[in-house]
């Protein structure tokens, strides 16, 4: 009798543990990314060409985020001597808000 209340309770953590996987992961909707386009007022072209200005070298990959209540442009970029650096670009003025 007792294995199916702990079978019960495996199955609940299992699922209760997909179920928050997405928000954990910061997977975002796609009404939360039209929502982020909505903020910007400047194109991901823009957002690039700021970027390599800042940190020359290949594009790696861009996100759109909010990072410190700001819409930013994130711009993985790969330098030829093998560094990788993140340059947030400000979605609405186009200016470099960060890179690390």
């Amino acid at each position: 009798m007792r294995a199916l209340p702990t079978w019960c309770a495996v199955v609940l953590f299992a699922v209760a543990g997909c179920a928050s996987s997405g928000a954990a992961s910061g997977k975002m909707s796609s009404t939360e990314k039209l929502a982020l386009l909505g903020n910007t007022k400047i194109e991901v072209s823009d957002a690039i060409k700021a970027g390599l200005e800042k940190a020359p070298g290949r594009v790696v990959d861009t996100e759109l985020r909010t990072k410190n209540g700001k819409t930013v442009w994130e711009i993985d970029i790969a330098s030829a001597d093998g560094k990788l650096t993140e340059v947030d670009v400000d979605a609405g003025t186009g200016l470099v808000a960060d890179s690390e």
